[in-house]
């Protein structure tokens, strides 16, 4: 909602890859790889098994909110207060329509009064660093702020809880050559976007044409809503070498195309750095585990729904 505006300027500096980076680090145990270690660490393994959608659930959240200075108490409020939200996305009943509608009410009212509070009291947060930016002198608003921040929480824990899932499925699945990360720690950029292009969680991007067209010989009115397949997008052999091959140095290759996840242009995703930040340090620490992990049921059962797997040495 805020691209191509002045917010959407202003906010550049703050959501970069280098702003967000600070959060990778290990010298506060408030950055995002302490948070991902920690999340495995307490594994309750029940039959030599983990669940690891289980394990990293509350991560994107818990990552989101320590940028934006939400004590540590207050997690698993807006833990629930996204969940309720996440149907907004697709078809809702009656009661999580009133139920989207209370979160909803309950996290700008949160969101408001911890922006005033970063106004008089400012913090090495997210919140802190918006109500700073500016762009030709002009600043963002208390209100621009606030809708801002709370976009973000929305689109970031169920978008990125849900890509969690597929990374994992895919790394899981091709176990051996994301090892290579392991002993090349740079190529961990490049395995998140390789399995962002092979199992997106989000697989079309709806479009409006502001002008009648054709395409392939259809009529497409003015104003007709169009559901763009990035999914296919991502594995079009006319695009990509061997696209149905994991190849866990693919995006460190010279004159790689750009995968679609995350969108393009003007409609690139926000909070994209961030997503990619809380992946990274997902999966290096999945494949950091001694003796690591294999799927302990089919994958064709996993896809869609909660990944479920267990240690090598517990579920052979």
């Amino acid at each position: 909602m805020f691209s191509g505006t002045s917010a959407e300027r202003c906010t550049r500096p703050c959501r970069a890859p280098p702003h967000v980076g600070r959060w990778r680090g290990t010298a506060r145990p408030v950055r995002a790889a302490h948070l991902a270690s920690e999340a495995l660490a307490f594994a309750d393994a029940r039959d030599g098994c983990v669940d690891l959608i289980e394990r990293f659930g509350l991560l994107p959240t818990r990552v989101m909110c320590r940028l934006l200075g939400v004590p540590d108490v207050d997690v698993a409020t807006f833990g629930d207060w996204l969940d309720d939200l996440s149907p907004v996305f697709s078809m809702m009943t009656p009661d999580q329509i009133l139920a989207a509608e209370r979160a909803l009410v309950e996290l700008l009212n949160y969101v408001d009064l911890l922006t005033m509070q970063r106004r008089t009291s400012p913090g090495p947060d997210l919140i802190t660093a918006l109500l700073a930016a500016e762009d030709g002198g002009e600043k963002l608003t208390h209100d621009e702020v606030v809708r801002m921040v709370a976009n973000l929480l929305v689109a970031g824990h169920d978008t990125t809880g849900s890509q969690l899932g597929c990374s994992l499925l895919v790394v899981l699945l091709n176990m051996r050559e994301a090892l290579r990360a392991t002993t090349r720690p740079s190529l961990i950029g490049s395995v998140v976007s390789e399995t962002t292009r092979m199992e997106p969680s989000i697989a079309f991007i709806p479009r409006t044409t502001l002008a009648s067209s054709q395409i392939e010989g259809h009529e497409i009115p003015a104003g007709s809503v169009l559901m763009l397949s990035s999914a296919t997008a991502n594995r079009d052999p006319a695009t990509w070498e061997d696209p149905d091959r994991f190849h866990a140095g693919r995006f460190v290759e010279p004159g790689v195309p750009n995968v679609l996840a995350f969108g393009a242009g003007p409609h690139y995703c926000l909070g994209a750095a961030l997503a990619r930040l809380t992946l990274e340090e997902s999966l290096r620490a999945v494949l950091k585990v001694d003796g690591w992990y294999q799927i302990t049921e089919p994958a064709s059962e996993s896809r869609g729904e909660s990944c479920s797997a267990g240690r090598r040495n517990a579920c052979s």
